[in-house]
């Protein structure tokens, strides 16, 4: 269950600075161990718990075989959430890993790690 925390101020943590209003689930998404020349698909959630408009930036730092795709607009209504699309297709063996940064306009963000190894058939 998702609970609405509310705060006074922003609280610095491991994965960033939390904001009363942002959500961001799951805080890292592992595809652990997927053959060479296979596809798995994840996704990360992005829920505004405020009670105003939240202005939302998401930033991907991810190349080679790891994707990251998504249709959310720039500003999330109170209770509103949207999704990050994240697709591994390793085409090397080993592990391959990247971050997504989602911003909000009240100060907050959070990190969310992205990885997973790609394995010989």
């Amino acid at each position: 269950m998702l609970a609405k925390m509310i705060l006074s101020s922003a609280i610095l943590f491991s994965g960033g600075v939390f904001a009363a209003d942002l959500m961001v689930q799951p805080a890292s998404l592992n595809f652990y161990s997927v053959q060479l020349g296979q596809s798995q698909a994840g996704s990360i959630n992005i829920y505004n718990f405020g009670d105003t408009d939240l202005g939302i930036t998401i930033n991907d730092y991810c190349y080679g075989d790891i994707w990251i795709s998504t249709y959310c607009p720039w500003s999330l209504r109170p209770g509103q959430s949207c999704s990050i699309n994240a697709q591994f297709r390793p085409s090397r063996a080993g592990y391959q890993s990247c971050s997504v940064t989602v911003t909000s306009d009240n100060g907050g963000y959070e990190n969310v790690s992205v990885g997973g190894q790609g394995v010989s058939p």
